[in-house]
Order: C-alpha cells, then sequence, then structure tokens
C-alpha cells in the first residue's frame, strides 16, 4: 500500500510540473489600426505644416502652409483628435507661405513662426510673432533669403532660436543662416554657396558629430552635411556619396 500511495503521488508530481512548467500558448499580434476622428480643410494646396500649442491650452495645434491661397493658417486643437475651423493670419505683401518652421523667437512663451514667402516677386522669409490666440502678427523679414524652405533651431548655442533657409539662387540652390538674438531680431544672413551648382532640399538639424553644436543636414543629390564650428557658422560640405 505504502509502495502503490507513493506511485500515485509521483505521477501527480510528475502532472503538477508538466502543467505549471509550461507556457501558456502566445496570444496573436493584434494588427494596428486608426481612426480618423474629423477631417479639417485647411487650404488649397498644403505643401508645408508644424504642430505646437499657438493658444497655450495645452492641446497641440497645426499651423499650414497653404501656396495657393494668401496668409497662414492655424487650425486649433480641440482635443480627441478634433481640429477647429482655420484661423487666417495676413502674410507681409499679401504672400502665400510654402513652408513654416515653430519656435519662441522672442522668449515670451507664446509660439513664433518662420515662414518661407513666396509672391509674384519671388521669395522671401518673414518671421510672425504668436498673439498667444492663434494668430500672428509680422516680427520682421529678413533680407537677402528666398527662402524655399526653412527649420528653426538654437545654432549658436546661447539660447536664442536661429533660423537656417534653403535659399534660391540664380546659379543653384544655396544654404543661409541667421542668428536670432533673442527678442525677435535676426542678425545679416550668412549664405553658404555650393561648390556646383544644384538643387537642395529636406533641410535639418542634428549633432552629426556628438560635439554638442546642431550641425545641418540636408540633400543635394547626395546625403549632405554642413558641419557647425561651434558659434552657429558652419564649415564646407561633406557629400556622404556620389553627387
Amino acid at each position: 500500500m505504502h509502495s502503490t500511495g507513493r506511485f500515485f503521488a509521483l505521477c501527480l508530481a510528475a502532472i503538477s510540473t508538466m502543467f505549471v512548467g509550461s507556457a501558456a500558448p502566445a496570444a496573436a499580434p493584434v494588427a494596428p489600426s486608426f481612426v480618423v476622428p474629423s477631417q479639417t480643410s485647411a487650404g488649397v494646396l498644403l505643401n508645408s505644416l508644424a504642430v505646437a500649442d499657438f493658444n497655450g491650452d495645452g492641446r497641440p495645434d497645426v499651423v499650414v502652409g497653404d501656396s495657393a491661397s494668401p496668409g497662414l493658417t492655424v487650425v486649433l486643437g480641440l482635443g480627441q483628435g478634433k481640429l477647429g475651423p482655420p484661423i487666417k493670419s495676413a502674410l507681409p505683401a499679401n504672400a502665400t507661405a510654402i513652408d513654416v518652421a515653430v519656435a519662441d523667437f522672442n522668449r515670451d512663451g507664446r509660439a513664433d513662426v518662420a515662414v518661407a514667402t513666396s509672391t509674384t516677386g519671388g521669395t522671401g522669409l518673414a518671421v510672425m510673432r504668436g498673439r498667444g490666440d492663434g494668430t500672428f502678427v509680422l516680427f520682421t523679414t529678413i533680407p537677402g533669403i528666398k527662402a524655399v524652405g526653412v527649420i528653426a533651431a538654437d545654432l549658436d548655442g546661447d539660447g536664442d532660436a536661429d533660423v537656417a533657409a534653403l535659399t534660391d539662387q540664380p546659379t543653384g540652390d544655396a544654404l543661409s543662416v541667421a542668428l536670432g538674438n533673442g527678442s525677435g531680431g535676426f542678425a545679416a544672413p550668412v549664405t553658404y554657396t555650393p561648390p556646383f551648382s544644384i538643387t537642395y532640399n529636406d533641410l535639418t538639424s542634428a549633432d552629426v558629430d556628438g560635439d554638442g553644436d546642431l550641425d545641418l543636414v540636408y540633400g543635394a543629390g547626395c546625403p549632405v552635411v554642413r558641419l557647425n564650428t561651434g558659434n552657429g557658422t558652419f564649415g564646407p560640405e561633406i557629400c556622404n556619396g556620389d553627387p
């Protein structure tokens, strides 16, 4: 009897170990799904946008460049993925917006916008001060920059927002940088011309060499880097590939 009881006890222990030690079947992966809660008409030919809180309510809003309609357009976030009706702000010379970049250029806690503009007279660069309600007024235009693309970043490490722009030149595109003074003004732009005539696109900034300074990266037939010397000026083009 004792040996029979021991046999059954060993069998039960083995069965328990088998079930407890076995991993549960893996759950089938859930396919991601996206829902569009609402759609807002914000222009005719939208070619650029940026997201920021333009009215200080803690919700992300959207500023839009519409190359077919004059002015700068903002649609305020209403929460739960919904957007309000478009709000227009005039650009200088009744210009349209080609590209937009957001920064607080005067350190007042409100989001401002740098805008690559287009008129019948050509392209330009305007900096618009945010009023804190989704509308903008002109801060300044930066002379000498015929911008077709723009970014905003602290390029010289002084805590003030600066701008860099892809610019349209008679011999091809170039790169222009204007350093901000923290009150909405800018130093005279410095222009960097390419080694040969070519079209630039997709400008961005990143610390490519890990020295703590933001470098400029863009496309010019190859991925191009201009390294920051540490004060918001930039070295020669480094083409990563065959141009």
